[in-house]
């Protein structure tokens, strides 16, 4: 009888050790499958941002290659980025406003129905045509002047995105005193000109 005990005794030990094993297991098992719908959760945002990424590069390439090879497949992004564009304008932007365009040199970029538009920022040496070259506060100084003269809105499209990040304070100067409208990664941002 003791001996049957102490084989009892000794199972029922056995049998809590391996309840405590599952457990543990079991425990183990549920953080896996957390840590591993925060890997997919990351993996599915990081696989957007480059997709919005890669479409930024392809509207980009696309604004370069229709001005000099219209039969270019990658001119097929630059216009379904162009229709993307209006569509938003068109959401966004009273068809009677003056509206001021980032082109970064693409003109189709102007063709915003009714809307009157204006290249900015505009060269400040009649030597140069390029506008890249006009620094921050000269471009700010555009901005209030046209503003102060009637335009209503700024309309910067991805392509003119790396253009506006190389002029942090241009930047700033949108963010602090006028009102963002609308912004779509890889397509437009819209800038209201009157004070937030």
């Amino acid at each position: 009888m003791r001996e049957r005990e102490t084989a009892l005794a000794q199972s029922q030990l056995e049998v809590d050790t391996l309840r405590e094993r599952v457990a543990e297991l079991q425990r183990a098992e549920t953080i896996s499958s957390l840590h591993e719908r925060d890997l997919r959760e990351k993996l599915t945002g990081l696989q957007a941002v480059q997709m919005q990424r890669d479409a930024e590069i392809m509207g980009t390439l696309g604004s370069v290659l229709s001005r000099h090879a219209s039969g270019a497949p990658a001119s097929i992004y630059h216009r379904r980025l162009v229709a993307q564009i209006r569509q938003l304008v068109d959401v966004h932007v009273p068809a009677t406003a003056r509206v001021l365009v980032a082109t970064y040199g693409d003109d189709a970029m102007l063709e915003l129905g009714e809307r009157r538009t204006e290249t900015f920022p505009r060269a400040t040496s009649p030597i140069s045509a390029d506008y890249t070259d006009v620094s921050d506060q000269e471009a700010m100084a555009q901005l209030d002047n046209l503003r102060a003269d009637g335009a209503e809105y700024l309309v910067v499209p991805s392509p003119a995105f790396p253009w506006l990040a190389s002029h942090p304070a241009l930047e700033s100067h949108l963010e602090e005193r006028h009102t963002l409208v609308a912004r779509e990664r890889g397509i437009i941002a819209i800038y209201a000109l009157r004070p937030t």
